[in-house]
């Protein structure tokens, strides 16, 4: 009975393993639907080859413990980190001593694999091969390393893997730029090489190039001055975003705009309306004085600052540079803008071409609008105006429109468009603290905050190539 038992448990044992583990090629020899090169990747570094030293290795185990960490408080608010220096105690600075170039580097392409391999799993759009897999293959092909990064050395990996997907990570570097934040910059150059089936016995690959790059910033500390964060930990954050990126692109198919190197992109003067309606109420009901407030700037350009990283102002052509290169073509920004607030978009692909960019952002303020009017003598309010329901009470008020556009001028897309509106209220209650203000103050303010809407949604845009 006892023996019978064991039996039939290990004939369930077996079957199990073999439903869970399938073949990777069918009795034909061809890969196996169900491990296709979507689902297994092999990640190629120059890191495989050398020795790790013991400083990288020291990084390497706390990447680990801090990945495997399960964190018990929340980060502290700028209150909290207030309050704290208002004790006296001093902000935490993430110090690490002076390393060398190659070591960092190093470092990154040991963790690119494990950081791609985590986002892999969470959300189940593939695997990694295993480092030690990995070498096994290439000491059983008597691959160099020069050999590795070719595409017939890369051809025999993937066989030999059961035809894995190939990702070869090579040439990386990183930038640095300090200025009010610090600013790292890592880029990498990555060559896809991916099973696309049998024909006559033979496999056949497709080969593709996706752009590495990512980002990590720090501020300075507020008594110190001192950038709060170290290169490697900056490195670590901006290895880590490629790896997000990566991801999206081989699970979607959609690669983020601005990775590659050497782009461009200008940005537009952004236009505004130099007048404003005054909806005003009295008691004989609304009022409507068209052009009431006047005066107002045409060119708003210096109220917009998108964040478009990892392009730097060597990258971007500035709104001034863009309103020259206008003029010189005796070309009036005002007239390509429609009243629905679109562009026609062959024209700005030739402004595109003949300023030699390969995106172009565009922004502007379609509407303005004011309700009320500010007393000018604010000491004249009765300060029972000022108390009570009295004081809830709008006296002023300003509504701002904005519509932004990026658009990419290879082939005309709009890869990002939207809308910012702001409104601004002043109640009977501020005169006082505000009276230094003007209208014309409150309606700058409005059209700053409709433009940060539109800085916050193109923010937003970038960030889904990291889910």
């Amino acid at each position: 009975m006892k023996q019978n038992l064991l039996v039939f448990t290990l004939f369930l044992i077996i079957g199990v393993t073999l439903r869970a583990e399938p073949s990777q090629t069918q009795g034909d020899g061809t890969p196996n639907p169900r491990q296709t090169s979507e689902s297994r990747m092999a990640v190629v570094t120059p890191a495989l080859f050398e020795v790790a030293p013991k400083q990288v290795t020291e990084w390497l185990e706390n990447f680990q413990k801090e990945k495997r960490r399960k964190p018990t408080d929340k980060e502290p608010n700028r209150k909290q980190k207030f309050d704290r220096l208002q004790q006296g105690k001093r902000e935490p600075i993430d110090r690490e001593p002076p390393s060398s170039d190659a070591f960092l580097l190093q470092f990154a392409y040991r963790i690119f694999p494990r950081v791609l391999e985590s986002r892999l799993k969470v959300n189940r759009s593939g695997s990694i091969v295993s480092t030690d897999l990995l070498l096994a293959a290439i000491h059983r092909l008597k691959l160099t390393r020069e050999q590795c990064f070719t595409v017939k050395g890369a051809k025999l990996i993937s066989k030999e893997l059961g035809f894995a997907q190939i990702l070869l990570v090579n040439n990386a570097k990183y930038t640095i730029k300090d200025g009010t934040d610090r600013v790292l910059t890592f880029r990498a150059e990555l060559r896809e090489l991916s099973f696309d089936g049998m024909e006559q016995g033979e496999a056949h690959f497709t080969e593709g190039f996706s752009p590495l790059c990512g980002v990590g910033i720090a501020g300075r500390s507020v008594l110190s001055g001192v950038f709060n964060r170290s290169p490697l930990a900056l490195l670590t954050n901006a290895v880590a975003q490629s790896a997000n990126r990566l991801e999206h692109t081989l699970r979607v198919g959609e690669v983020m705009p601005l990775l590659e190197p050497e782009t461009k992109i200008a940005l537009f003067p952004i236009l505004a309306p130099t007048t404003a309606d005054r909806l005003l109420f009295s008691t004989e009901g609304r009022i409507l004085r068209p052009k009431s407030l006047q005066g107002l700037p045409a060119d708003v350009s210096l109220l917009f600052h998108p964040n478009l990283l990892p392009l730097t102002s060597a990258s971007t052509l500035n709104a001034g540079v863009v309103q020259r290169r206008l003029n010189s073509a005796n070309m009036a920004l005002e007239n390509l803008w429609n009243q629905a607030g679109g562009l026609p978009i062959k024209v700005v692909q030739e402004i595109g071409k003949g300023l030699k960019v390969d995106y172009m952002l565009l922004a502007r303020i379609t509407h303005l609008e004011v309700a009320g009017s500010l007393p000018k003598d604010t000491n004249a309010i009765p300060v029972a105006l000022q108390q009570g329901e009295a004081a809830k009470e709008i006296v002023f008020q300003v509504n701002a429109e904005a519509r932004g556009l990026l658009v990419r001028v290879k082939d005309g897309a709009v890869l990002w468009q939207d809308n910012g509106e702001s409104r601004f209220a002043l109640h009977a209650d501020q005169i006082r603290t505000t009276r230094r203000l003007t209208e014309r103050d409150m309606v700058q303010s409005t059209t700053r905050f409709a433009l940060l809407r539109l800085e916050q949604s193109l923010f937003r845009y970038f960030a889904v190539f990291e889910n």
